[in-house]
């Protein structure tokens, strides 16, 4: 090695400021780097957070659902229950008013035959009284 020390120096002293310099760069790559890796933790973690209240929020949304819906379940039995209800009465009063209808008909019928009767009697009466 025939090199001077101050041009060995200074070759050393260049390969340090190198060094320095390519470390100095690491450390504000790794830095940086470091920020960001920060930074997508917490967007993840916000991100799970953001998860676990929309999956709370369906659920109970789902509930809520539920719930409307065997409300409405039942609402359509009692509804059933009230139209069988009422079919089963129009019936009894379908047949109750033809029942009374045909004993209706039946006392008219029954009552023109009465004054059938007493008119034909009336005027047997009137002959005789007549001929009397």
């Amino acid at each position: 090695m025939n090199l001077r020390p101050a041009k060995m120096n200074c070759k050393i002293k260049e390969t340090m400021e190198g060094l320095a310099s390519a470390l100095n760069e690491m450390s504000t790559e790794s830095r940086e780097n470091q920020e960001r890796l920060l930074e997508k933790q917490a967007e993840i973690e916000d991100a799970r957070l953001q998860i676990e209240q929309l999956d709370s929020t369906l659920k109970n949304t789902e509930e809520r659902y539920e719930v409307m819906l065997d409300e409405a379940r039942y609402e359509i039995v009692c509804l059933k229950k009230t139209v069988e209800k009422l079919e089963a009465e129009t019936s009894n009063s379908s047949t109750e008013w033809d029942t009374k209808e045909l004993h209706l008909i039946n006392a008219i019928k029954k009552s023109k035959d009465e004054l059938a009767s007493l008119k034909v009697e009336m005027a047997k009466v009137v002959d005789s009284l007549k001929l009397a």
